[in-house]
């Protein structure tokens, strides 16, 4: 063992694999670990507009995908509204069974003039023909053109649906509305936060390790969370499990060090970002499989 640990500077000057020791499953201890919200963010306009409701107050616990803000959007409803009625009344049919008619009888005038012409052919000149036949095409093409125009509806219509999607604001997760930073009647431009969320359920814990102890490391392995608490005369000190979620896969050029960072689920409301933390890792254990989200 003395060995060893002898040997390791050699080994990091000369860039070449550092050996492990065969069957170390030792507790690899992390100080000074940062808790931060594992799911965070400041939900910001997706446009400019004038807030027309704020439907969250700080503290409000929210569901992913409830809406928390919403933007004066009169104006694009009426135009859908009306898109609607083009692309979904009864007139945007009538449009085209009317054309589908007047081929219908076009062709079928084109068809009474060949038969005559064919009795007689001095009954219809070879212009009257012509004409019949272009009025024939030209009325397929008035059916296509109806149907365009019924389709260019339909695409304008989805795309006003999904601008009109921009005006209001919706929680990507489910979490606490911990600051309200706009109020209703405040003019916004894109961009501009309105609130945040956080998740306090999911917590990430991030620290560092020697290079040497990362070569241990793999994600799913399981730790061990101490909350570090400064006051001396506090009696409960919190303990809680999790899981190694990203072990890096550079070393910092200064301290050679390597950070990693675990997530353990704080459903109970146990730690709070911001304290200091320890964290014990357990790479004597096989890597647990990550639950599906």
């Amino acid at each position: 063992m003395h060995d060893y640990h002898r040997l390791l500077p050699f080994f990091l000057m000369a860039g070449m694999q550092i050996p492990l020791l065969a069957g170390d499953t030792s507790t690899i201890v992390v100080p000074e670990c940062r808790v931060k919200f594992a799911d965070q963010a400041i939900l910001a306009s997706e446009r400019n507009g004038v807030i027309s409701a704020i439907e969250v107050r700080e503290g409000d616990s929210i569901r992913a995908g409830q809406k928390v803000a919403q933007l004066k959007d009169d104006v694009p409803k009426a135009q859908l509204a009306t898109l609607t009625r083009e692309a979904e009344g009864p007139q945007s049919m009538a449009k085209i069974e009317d054309a589908q008619l007047a081929e219908e009888f076009a062709v079928a005038r084109y068809k009474i003039a060949q038969e005559a012409k064919g009795r007689n052919t001095d009954a219809v000149s070879r212009a009257e023909m012509l004409e019949l036949e272009i009025a024939a095409l030209r009325s397929a093409k008035e059916i296509d053109k109806a149907i365009l125009e019924l389709d260019l509806a339909r695409h304008k219509r989805a795309e006003l649906e999904a601008e009109l999607r921009s005006f209001t604001l919706l929680s990507p997760f489910a979490g606490t509305i911990v600051r309200v930073l706009k109020q209703r009647g405040e003019a916004v431009q894109l961009g501009d936060p309105i609130v945040e969320v956080v998740d306090a359920t999911r917590l990430k814990v991030e620290g560092y390790v020697t290079a040497l102890e990362s070569r241990r490391l793999r994600p799913g392995q399981p730790v061990l969370v101490h909350e570090e608490l400064d006051d001396s005369t506090a009696t409960t000190i919190r303990n809680v499990k999790g899981r190694l979620v990203f072990v890096d896969v550079g070393v910092e050029p200064v301290s050679q060090r390597v950070r990693v960072w675990a997530e353990i689920d704080n459903s109970e409301l146990q730690l709070r970002p911001g304290v200091q933390a320890r964290m014990e890792i357990d790479p004597g254990r096989s890597p647990e499989v990550e639950p599906a989200r």
